[in-house]
């Protein structure tokens, strides 16, 4: 399911991490937070390029998703 899917994503050499969706400002990693995805977390934090302190439009980062 999902952990497969963003291994896979992860492989890719130019994948941005950090990459915001649209409407509310949410990282790959905050919405897997949210969602309690905590394998999907832990991939993402192993990223050598992932930001923690990403803000979305309303100022909440990935540690205020805990």
């Amino acid at each position: 399911g999902h952990t497969k899917c963003v291994k896979l994503l992860l492989k890719h050499p130019n994948i941005n991490v950090n990459l915001a969706d649209k409407i509310y400002g949410f990282t790959a990693l905050m919405f897997a937070s949210y969602k309690g995805r905590r394998k999907c977390v832990e991939l993402l934090l192993k990223h050598p390029n992932i930001n923690v302190n990403y803000a979305d439009r309303y100022g909440t980062t990935y540690e205020m998703l805990q």
